[in-house]
Parts: C-alpha cells; sequence; structure tokens
C-alpha cells in the first residue's frame, strides 16, 4: 500500500479559557493522525496564520488557531482536552505563531493536537479538519478553508531516474 491517511478527530474540551489578564475565550481541543503507508518519509509542516480570521456562519466570532508541540497518543483519547495541559499551553501561547515540523518515517504516523482559540461560541456544531490538495494541508473549520501548511511527498520514483 503506498497511501497517506489523515484521521481528524471530534472536539473534547472544557470550553471556556479565561487568560492571566481575565479575557475570556472558548475553545477545543482536536486531533489529527497522519499516517503514512508509503515506503518514503515524508516531511510535516503546519504553519497556522498568526491573525484570527472570522466564522462565516457566525458573524463576529473571530478564532485562532494554535498547534501544541505536544504528541497526542491514543492512550489520552478518554482524557479531558485529550490529556493536554491546555490551560498551560495558553496561557503561553495564544498570542505566538503556531507551526509545528515533524518527519513522518515509512510505515509510520504521528498525531497532534489543534487547539481553535475564539472570542465566542460557534452556532451548532464546530467541525474541523485537515486535508490534502496536491502537497498543500488545508485546515477547515465549519467549511471555511485555510491554508495551513504542507506534506512533502517524495516524487515517483520513475521521476528520480537519471538518464
Amino acid at each position: 500500500c503506498t497511501s497517506l491517511i489523515i484521521q481528524n478527530s471530534f472536539p473534547k474540551s472544557g470550553i471556556n479559557y479565561t487568560d492571566p489578564n481575565g479575557k475570556k475565550y472558548i475553545y477545543a481541543v482536536f486531533w489529527t493522525q497522519i499516517i503514512n503507508n508509503t515506503v518514503n518519509p515524508i516531511e510535516l509542516t503546519i504553519d497556522f496564520p498568526l491573525d484570527s480570521f472570522e466564522i462565516p456562519s457566525s458573524s463576529g466570532n473571530f478564532m485562532k488557531l494554535l498547534v501544541p508541540s505536544d504528541t497526542m497518543t491514543i492512550d489520552k483519547e478518554p482524557m479531558n482536552d485529550y490529556g493536554l495541559k491546555i490551560k498551560y499551553f495558553l496561557d503561553n501561547n495564544r498570542y505566538k505563531s503556531s507551526s509545528l515540523k515533524r518527519t513522518i518515517k515509512p510505515k509510520s504516523s504521528t498525531a497532534f493536537y489543534v487547539v481553535p482559540l475564539s472570542n465566542r461560541g460557534v452556532r451548532g456544531t464546530l467541525r474541523t479538519g485537515f486535508s490534502l490538495k496536491g502537497q498543500n494541508l488545508f485546515y477547515s473549520v465549519n467549511n471555511k478553508e485555510i491554508l495551513s501548511g504542507k506534506i512533502d511527498l517524495p516524487a515517483p520514483q520513475s521521476l528520480l531516474l537519471k538518464k
């Protein structure tokens, strides 16, 4: 099998977060697993925009996407916030740019967290997830797509042969 699989979770969260200055936010914790079923290592790069964006279905609701450096493991799935130390992370990272780089070995996988942080909750259910178009990674938040990184896939073997 020579494929790449992206698995996105449902949200889990404590919903409310108050920063050290008393400002209130709404958050959720998601995780994504990327499985490399190819015979080559792949390079994963996530670069979320520094600026917040408005959620189209929820006027006046601005969201920022954050990616902690922690690795999600399946044993953390039943835990609150999937085991992420959310208050510590948000206290120290809510104003920083958010990026992640990982090499995924052949026949291996990696899993990581994504934390949407907004000034108020969305109407209805929050659904998010990564998708791949070519080598570009997009993160969708309730049908709004944000260019958020790339996966460097090796060229097909036939293209690597020298004449």
